[in-house]
Parts: C-alpha cells; structure tokens; sequence
C-alpha cells in the first residue's frame, strides 16, 4: 500500500481534473438523432409475429389467430399470453419441432401431456388441421384453474398449443369465447402473409394546431394512444406542442 495515492492527493488530483474548460461551442446532436431513428422498426418483428389488435399474426411461419373483445396480447420470443375478463389467461406456444415429429398421434399427446393428467379427450380438426384436446382442474400459483390443452399439428414437425386457464366459476361464461380463440387458428395464405405490416417509428414536425390528442389519433394503436404520444416525446399531460418542432410518432 505504500504506493497507494494519500486521501489528500486523490482528493487534489479529482478537483484539477474537474476544471477541465467547458466546450466553448457544444453540440446537441438531437437532428442526428432524429434523423437515425426516423423509420425504426417499432414493435414486433415478422421474425417473432406481430399483434395487431386482438389479432396475432406469423408472416415468417404462416399462422394468425384471434382473440375475443376484452382481451389483450403480450408476444414474447417463448410464447404468446392472452389476458381477459374472469382473470382468464390463453397461453400460445410450440411444441419443439424434434418433440412434434415424433408425435405419431394428435389424440395419444394429449392424452399424455401433463402426466395424463387430462380428461375427455378426444380429435378436433381446427380448419382442416389434425388436433386434439383434453381438460383438467388444476391447482396453480393464482389458485384453482379450469385447464383446457388443445394441439394442433400444423405441419410435421410443428405442433402449435393453446392452454386455456380459468377460474371454475368462470368457465362456463368463457367457454364459447375460448372455442373461438381455437377455431380462428388458420394457415395465412401467401397474399396474406406478404400483407401483415409492421409498426415503425417516423418523426413528424409540428404544424400550427396540432395537439397531442390529435397527433395521438393518427397513430394505428388500439388503446393508450396519448399515453404512448406522451411516452414516446418525453411530455407530460396537458404539454403544448410548440409549431416547427419535431416529434416522433408511430405509422404502419
């Protein structure tokens, strides 16, 4: 430690540092800025899906499904989440494509998944797509849930899964609604894949008579529009919007 600096001197040494002279001329980069993240991508990637809405859809691997009114999609990289009245929850995932070409029998996964822990099971066809489901009352971390599994084998060797969970009480109102949730799974045909758009971020100036509100509008989400403005331009509520000034939105 002899070597090591006394308190005194590192104390001395920080405050001539400190006086380093201000840039006489400082430079904002803000344009570059702008300029850089005008056309971003801004939300889902076509390499993960893309929700629009209630709806979900797969460019890459051809598929959409819907949900009902009331719910909302959260996509992540390992699956697909729902969330809807009675704390209902769909789960949407797939079945390792090593795992789903070895499955010679819709019926017979079904029947085994969970430990075989699933009753009445029998094949669906969901738009001509072999499939099966199976349903089970289970205990889980959020307490008694209603489970209903249905597998739809969309190719070889790729076997998709909705897992439905509600509340006992709340499934009989929920039911006709989680049935159209599997039966709007369908393959996009090519016309439709080619058509599923992105979101990207574009930066705007401020026209005389603009408002947050009214730029808010314009923007292709389904809710939260001006929180998302606000968000996104780093405003507060009831911020006016100064004419010549740019802004970043989000179009298709």
């Amino acid at each position: 430690m002899s070597t090591h600096p006394r308190t005194s001197d590192r104390i001395a040494q920080a405050i001539t540092l400190a006086r380093v002279p201000p840039n006489a001329d400082p430079r904002v980069g803000r344009e570059d800025y702008l300029a850089r993240i005008d056309g971003m991508l801004w939300g889902d990637s076509p390499d993960e899906g893309v929700v629009h809405g209630r709806v979900f859809e797969h460019p890459e691997l051809g598929f959409r499904f819907e949900v009902p009114p009331g719910f909302y999609l959260i996509n992540s990289p390992s699956q697909v989440a729902a969330h809807g009245p009675d704390r209902t929850v769909i789960l949407f995932n797939q079945l390792m494509q090593k795992e789903a070409a070895q499955v010679r029998d819709m019926r017979g996964y079904v029947s085994s998944w969970g430990g075989g822990r699933l009753r009445g099971v029998e094949r669906i066809d969901v738009n001509g797509l072999e499939a099966a489901t199976g349903s089970a009352r289970s205990n889980t971390s959020e307490g008694v849930r209603d489970v209903r599994l249905v597998a739809i084998r969309f190719a070889k060797d790729r076997i998709y899964r909705f897992l439905f969970l509600t509340p006992p009480e709340a499934t009989p109102r929920r039911s006709e609604d989680l049935r159209r949730v599997t039966y709007s799974f369908r393959a996009l045909t090519e016309a439709e894949a080619k058509a599923v758009k992105t979101l990207k971020l574009r930066v705007m100036t401020v026209n005389p008579g603009d408002t947050p509100d009214k730029l808010a509008g314009i923007m292709p989400l389904e809710s939260y529009k001006l929180d998302w403005f606000l968000a996104l331009n780093g405003l507060a509520p009831g911020d006016k919007l100064v004419p010549g000034t740019k802004v970043k939105v989000v179009t298709p």
